[in-house]
């Protein structure tokens, strides 16, 4: 394997998303009342798809339900990092 296990990786750094100069022209996004289901294909989908919007949803006090289809075994066949079950885990 060459480069950093994506696993690991840092990600994008806060400070770039928060210098970035287009966020204002970004629509507000019109979220709905009432309860809410989101379907996720694998474990943490749901917070990179739709946290912030999740986020508003519970501060509004909509009930919330969130349904992952896969435990995520086999997100990664070819890390060295965490085999299948530790991923499950």
């Amino acid at each position: 394997m060459s480069g950093p296990d994506p696993i690991q990786a840092p990600g994008t750094d806060e400070a770039l998303w928060r210098a970035w100069e287009r966020w204002t022209e970004l629509p507000e996004a019109v979220l709905p009342q009432g309860p809410v289901v989101v379907v996720a294909a694998h474990p943490d989908d749901e917070v990179l798809g739709a946290g912030g919007a999740l986020a508003l949803l519970a501060a509004a006090g909509n009930p919330l339900t969130v349904v992952t289809v896969t435990d995520g075994e086999g997100s990664h066949p070819r890390t060295r990092v965490l085999r299948p079950p530790a991923l499950a885990a």
